[in-house]
């Protein structure tokens, strides 16, 4: 699997640290409780691995420098936040334009219908939101959602699954090819108050022996549009635009025999917001997966890849690109 530093328990992350519960660990924790079970007609081994994944993130507590793979990265801005909330409140969506390719949109991590397009797809390609994929067939999950992405070797990914609900489902069928990308952008929401705010948006994919396809990951800040009625806000400067908090952003990829994947991640969240996204992807015999991502945010903004390399040919291609600011 590859070299893991700390693979452990997070000797220096949780509150014993010190005895003081940061105000986001503390807010979170809250936030779970109000949130309870998120589904009552979905199986149990779904709010198990949530439940699961909290304990191990409460023990554990927001990674520190103190952490040999974590001394460049300083969260201390995000254990300061009070979170107010976790995904979006009821709001007028912005309605986005789009090209009529496939493309699935999400606000605050969960899906915003009106500008999503999952229609004329290939025979043996299914693209759906979690959430309607916890619901109508959660057998297609088991054994693949939470199977990459183990949470007790990270806090921040222990912290995304105790979360789960929303995010993109795609599955392609043996042989099957996508000939064009497919879109997935993840908004958060600015609002005049600019409250602190969480996000945890999830992403699984499935590809079968010798399937092919392309992804475009968006990751943005976007302004909630004013409510029908009401009198219109002024043009927003995207430069002014701000949505406080912190994004948490977990993808499985699991790669049949001789399958072909390509991301392009593109993330562009505004100044005030903490991304972090961790990848991890399994590729059997022959398979290939090429990620690139692209970093615009002036923002802190971390990225971590977990690739296995299950069997003999498989392969990976890893391209980055960082725009510095200031």
């Amino acid at each position: 699997e590859g070299l893991r530093l700390d693979r452990g328990i997070d000797r220096f992350g949780g509150p014993g640290r010190s005895g003081v519960v940061s105000a986001a660990t503390e807010s979170l924790t809250r936030l779970r409780d109000q949130a309870g079970s998120l589904a009552n007609d979905e199986p149990g081994w779904i709010e198990t691995l949530r439940r699961d994944a909290f304990a191990i993130f409460e023990e554990q507590g927001f990674p520190t420098r103190r952490l040999e793979s974590w001394k460049g990265t300083n969260l201390s801005t995000v254990e300061a936040f009070d979170f107010q909330r976790v995904a979006t409140e009821e709001t007028n969506p912005v309605v986005v334009t789009g090209d009529g390719a496939p493309v699935l949109d999400f606000v605050d991590g969960r899906l915003e219908t009106a500008n999503s397009q999952a229609a004329n797809l290939p025979q043996g390609v299914r693209l759906t939101s979690l959430a309607e994929a916890r619901r109508q067939s959660p057998e297609r999950l088991e054994g693949k959602l939470g199977a990459l992405a183990d949470p007790k070797n990270s806090a921040l990914v222990a912290l995304q699954t105790a979360f789960l609900d929303d995010g993109a489902v795609l599955m392609i069928d043996a042989d099957t090819q996508l000939d064009s990308p497919i879109r997935l952008r993840f908004a958060v929401s600015a609002t005049s108050e600019a409250i602190p705010t969480a996000c945890f948006p999830r992403l699984l994919v499935v590809a079968g022996e010798r399937s092919r396809a392309s992804l475009v990951l968006e990751h943005e800040t976007r302004a909630v549009a004013p409510e029908p009625g009401t009198e219109s806000s002024p043009p927003i400067d995207p430069g002014s635009v701000r949505a406080p908090g912190f994004t948490a952003f977990v993808a499985e990829y699991h790669l049949g025999a001789g399958a072909q994947v390509e991301t392009v991640q593109v993330q562009d969240e505004d100044v005030s917001r903490i991304h972090f996204t961790s990848t991890h992807a399994r590729l059997d015999a022959e398979a290939h997966f090429d990620s690139h991502v692209f970093s615009l945010s002036p923002g802190l903004v971390r990225g971590e890849l977990d690739i296995v390399l299950a069997e003999p040919g498989a392969s990976a291609r890893m391209h980055g690109f960082f725009l510095g600011r200031g």
